[in-house]
């Protein structure tokens, strides 16, 4: 029975080049990101902020395939998950929260203001 598993294998197509579809077209490169919210306040360290982006082509569209980076300018104040987006503080100030698409960024401001004491 094992041999005949490994006779079927081998009679297949191996590196068959499937076409695309006629109608297809691959995405554009981004041309802009947006992020939301554009800033944000949290309170103590440990909180944390979530924000988004999508990135654009040049006709406005959404790019559903582009891959979005995320970095934090400050990482003495905030670090951001590089994938998620979700910014936790780790003390006070501001940090630029930067998504990034390709060649194209956009930023959200983050401020960090400490916890009240009590």
């Amino acid at each position: 029975m094992l041999t005949t598993a490994l006779i079927a294998c081998t009679d297949l197509e191996v590196g068959t080049i499937v076409p695309d579809p006629p109608d297809f077209r691959p995405e554009p490169d981004p041309v802009m990101v947006v992020v939301t919210p554009s800033s944000d306040t949290i309170v103590g360290v440990g909180s944390t902020a979530s924000f988004s982006a999508v990135a654009l082509g040049p006709d406005d569209q959404l790019l559903q395939s582009a891959t979005i980076t995320w970095r934090s300018s400050n990482t003495g104040v905030a670090t951001v998950g590089e994938t998620t987006g979700v910014a936790t503080a780790v003390g006070s100030g501001v940090a630029q929260i930067t998504a990034a698409a390709g060649s194209v960024q956009a930023g959200a401001v983050l401020v960090v203001k400490p916890a009240p004491d009590g």
